[in-house]
């Protein structure tokens, strides 16, 4: 027994000294919506993102990720019997990024992503208009901007903050929902 646990720490010290080299990404994040009319209506609940860089140019290593974030919601109404509805939303993005680092020690890193999203609502309607009525349809997609900045704690674990801006086309009264996402990572 003790051998196999010396073993598997050596593994894990081994593969932390490695792991700045490492292309793949897995992160859990705290997702908080900043859109005007999303922010009122829902609670973030957990997200999760995957990565992977595949390229070097310049100074930049580019990659791709997938991130999905979850939220929830539930309103009551003043009626008799009291009714409570309960709204469930689910943003997921893919999209190309660009890592920079912005320290000669490479633990501070600058990114920038750009893809597509989409947005599904457990129940429809799932957003609030000016006058507190809810509206929207259940699906939408559109256009994803992020710009983020991360910390490495360790060569394999690092604390990212980020913010993800959705253009959403569709039925919904609102066309822009914002994302702030706080986290941490491991590389791999």
């Amino acid at each position: 027994m003790i051998r196999l646990l010396l073993l598997l720490v050596l593994w894990l010290l081994g593969h932390a000294v490695q792991a700045q080299t490492q292309p793949w990404n897995a992160s859990v994040h705290y997702p908080i919506s900043i859109g005007d009319s999303f922010r009122s209506s829902n609670q973030g609940i957990i997200g999760l993102e995957i990565g992977r860089t595949f390229a070097q140019w310049g100074k930049a290593r580019i990659g791709a990720s997938l991130a999905g974030s979850w939220f929830a919601t539930t309103i009551i109404n003043d009626s008799d019997p009291v009714q409570e509805n309960k709204y469930r939303d689910a943003f997921f993005s893919g999209k190309f990024f660009a890592e920079w680092d912005l320290d000669q020690a490479k633990r501070l890193h600058l990114q920038t992503g750009l893809g597509w999203g989409y947005q599904t609502s457990r129940f429809s309607p799932a957003f609030f208009d000016a006058n507190g009525r809810l509206q929207g349809e259940e699906t939408s997609h559109g256009p994803v901007i992020s710009l983020g900045l991360g910390y490495d704690l360790t060569p394999n674990w690092y604390v990212q903050t980020q913010v993800e801006g959705m253009g959403l086309f569709g039925k919904s009264p609102t066309s822009y929902v914002g994302l702030l996402r706080i986290g941490t990572g491991f590389r791999f």
